[in-house]
């Protein structure tokens, strides 16, 4: 009977379960290994760190000029025409303050402002030329188009970009990415949910291009908003301004038609012959009633048009002096330091494992 009991198996780790004390032991190996290698573990963290700062030393430093503003719509009307205006650049829908934010500072970044923005004159460093080419010689970005045969020493010449040929349209498209969508983009737009506060903000590598160019992205959004929203708004004036219009001349026209009538006749008219004369008389009524109505059409629209303009309402604008930003030395050094030790850790173990493969296969 004894024989039929399960036999009880001794407790203590599974095959292949790290316990502790290994854990320690491997650790303490670990420290042992790069202590007895510290020679080149000090040297990989020199060369790492030295190439580090190397890097911020060299990378140039760059001039954040914030433009702050607020944007004020105080009908429904003026913020249902933008949201639809918006919803055609793939922003999504809403009515809200809050989407509205949003949707504001996509549009500030969208290629239709900032293209209208690069081809502003500005004078840079005693030259007059577009903000784009600027961009493209204070950034270098010719040597980045180096290699590239389309694009190899292009600068823009025209401002008409509905005209724009396959290069140009490259070169635009190219500029809009480094600015915004790039490792190195240093165009942004955000704003404050506790203040409703917009920003635009432009670290460009010279402080004259980042004040002009964020001056130049402000207005074109304004501008660009502001017809946008209030379109169909204007539509609807231009339209009951050309029906007043039309009333007006018709009625003058009849008046002036009444008033020869009776200058012919010196009011001595048979009945049967005032029957016209009355026609005419009504249609007159009828037209002053129409032309009382379109006025008053007229006046309601072209104030609610007035209502429903957003409101730009500048905050803070640039101003030089703008205190550069450089690449950050301290970064740079620990990420130096990082790396070093990851290099000489992974050659000094690697080295080990090649060895001691060796070593077993010469036992063998």
């Amino acid at each position: 009977m004894k024989d039929d009991l399960p036999q009880m198996q001794p407790i203590g780790p599974e095959e292949g379960e790290l316990t502790l004390r290994e854990l320690l032991l491997k650790i303490r190996g670990f420290y042992l290994e790069m202590r007895q290698n510290w020679k080149i573990v000090l040297l990989c963290i020199l060369l790492s760190c030295s190439a580090f700062l190397i890097n911020a030393w060299l990378t140039k430093p760059k001039f954040p000029a914030q433009l702050t503003f607020m944007v004020r719509e105080d009908s429904k009307s003026g913020l249902s025409g933008v949201a639809s205006l918006l919803g055609q650049f793939g922003f999504g829908g809403g009515s809200s303050g809050e989407f509205n934010l949003d949707k504001i500072t996509e549009l500030a970044k969208s290629r239709h402002i900032v293209q209208a923005a690069l081809f502003d004159s500005a004078t840079i460093n005693g030259k007059k030329d577009y903000l784009a080419n600027h961009i493209i010689d204070i950034h270098n970005i010719q040597k980045q188009w180096r290699k590239d045969t389309l694009l190899r020493d292009f600068r823009f010449t025209r401002a008409h970009t509905e005209f724009f040929d396959r290069r140009e349209n490259k070169a635009l498209i190219t500029l809009h990415q480094k600015m915004v969508s790039d490792k190195s983009a240093f165009l942004t737009a955000g704003y404050s949910k506790q203040t409703s506060i917009l920003n635009i903000k432009v670290s460009a590598q010279n402080e004259e291009l980042s004040i002009a160019l964020a001056n130049a992205l402000y207005r074109r959004l304004s501008e660009f908003y502001i017809e946008q929203s209030t379109a169909q708004s204007r539509q609807t004036v231009r339209n009951l301004e050309v029906r007043t219009d039309s009333i007006r001349a018709i009625l003058t026209a009849s008046e002036r038609s009444f008033a020869r009538t009776e200058d012919r006749t010196l009011g001595l008219l048979l009945k049967e012959d005032k029957v016209p004369q009355k026609r005419l008389g009504t249609d007159i009524q009828i037209l002053n009633l129409m032309y009382a109505e379109a006025i008053k059409n007229l006046e309601t629209a072209s104030f609610l048009l007035k209502n429903s303009t957003p409101i730009f309402m500048e905050i803070d604008r640039p101003l030089a002096p703008i205190k550069p930003v450089g690449a950050s030395k301290k970064i740079a050094l620990a990420l130096g330091m990082g790396l070093g030790f990851l290099v000489a850790a992974v050659w000094i173990f690697g080295r080990k494992l090649l060895r001691n493969a060796f070593t077993d296969n010469s036992a063998a």
